[in-house]
C-alpha cells in the first residue's frame, strides 16, 4: 500500500496532490510557480550531480558547487483574499533535471553529434514545457478543465518558443 506523500506514476494517482474542491471553487484563475532549485551534493558516485554556478555566490566572485537541479512546481494558494496575510506556496510536483552527460574531449564526431542534439532535446527549457503540460493535464483530472492555468516562472529560464 503507498503512504499518502508517495507520488505514483499513475497520472490520476498523481493528481490526488491536488486538492478536490480546485474545479468548483474560488476564482477563474489558478496560480502555478514554477522555479529550478539545486541541491548540493557532497559524493563523487552521485551520476545525477554536475558542478555549476552557485547560486548564493556573490556576482563579482563565483563559486563553483556540486549539486542536482530539479523544477519545483507550487499551487499558489491567495489566503489574502480571506486574512491578513500573504499567498502561500504549496508544493505539488518536483522533478529531477540533470543535464546531459557530456562525452570525452578524445570521442568520435558521432559521439560529439549526438551529444549536440541530446543537448537540444533534454535541457532545462523542454523539461519546463514537458511539466506544464503534465501540470495542465493533472488540473484537468482535479475537476479544474475550465480553470484558466496562470504560470510563474523565472525570466532568465524562459524562451519565446515555450509560449508559441
Amino acid at each position: 500500500m503507498e503512504s499518502p506523500r508517495t507520488v505514483s506514476a499513475h497520472p490520476a494517482r498523481r493528481s490526488s496532490l491536488l486538492p478536490r474542491p480546485i474545479g468548483g471553487r474560488g476564482g477563474r484563475c489558478v496560480y502555478v510557480r514554477k522555479r529550478d532549485t539545486r541541491i548540493r551534493k557532497t559524493g563523487r558516485c552521485i551520476p545525477q550531480a554536475f558542478y555549476t554556478r552557485d547560486p548564493l555566490s556573490p556576482p563579482f566572485h563565483v563559486n563553483i558547487i556540486r549539486a542536482v537541479r530539479f523544477l519545483q512546481c507550487s499551487l499558489l494558494v491567495p489566503l489574502y483574499q480571506r486574512a491578513k496575510v500573504g499567498s502561500r506556496a504549496w508544493p505539488i510536483r518536483f522533478e529531477e533535471v540533470s543535464p546531459v552527460q557530456r562525452p570525452r574531449p578524445k570521442a568520435s564526431k558521432e559521439t560529439w553529434k549526438q551529444y549536440r542534439k541530446a543537448c537540444q532535446l533534454h535541457n532545462l527549457s523542454t523539461a519546463f514545457v514537458e511539466s506544464l503540460k503534465q501540470v495542465r493535464q493533472n488540473f484537468d483530472l482535479a475537476g479544474a478543465v475550465r480553470k484558466i492555468l496562470v504560470f510563474a516562472a523565472d525570466a532568465l529560464r524562459t524562451q519565446a518558443w515555450q509560449f508559441l
